[in-house]
């Protein structure tokens, strides 16, 4: 039985940023468990304008290339915006699953 492991992001500015620094591949990410709170495109931009001056700069349009595709997904949540509670960041910003697959699926 093989073992997959892919990953839960828990801060949309730092799981970006290890996408495009490659230490972590795109489509290992399940979603990205954000503490934004934005409610509409213009809230958005602000966003990545300030990620892009801050985290992203090594390569700020890959960064929201990426943030695009994960938003167009539906792998970003928010919790703020429907009065949820947010996560820590003390043990890192990411989580991982282990999904089993069997050996003789095809």
């Amino acid at each position: 039985m093989e073992i997959k492991a892919s990953l839960v992001g828990l801060s949309l500015s730092y799981c970006i940023k290890d996408i495009i620094d490659g230490k972590v591949k795109e489509e290992e990410v399940i979603k990205i468990i954000t503490r934004t709170m934005a409610f509409d495109e213009g809230d958005w931009k602000n966003i990545i304008e300030h990620y892009q001056h801050k985290l992203w700069e090594s390569n700020p349009k890959k960064a929201e290339e990426i943030f695009r595709r994960f938003l167009e997904a539906g792998k970003i949540e928010q919790p703020r915006t429907t009065g949820k509670e947010t996560h820590s960041l003390i043990d890192g910003h990411w989580l991982i699953k282990k999904f089993y697959q069997p050996d003789n699926i095809s």
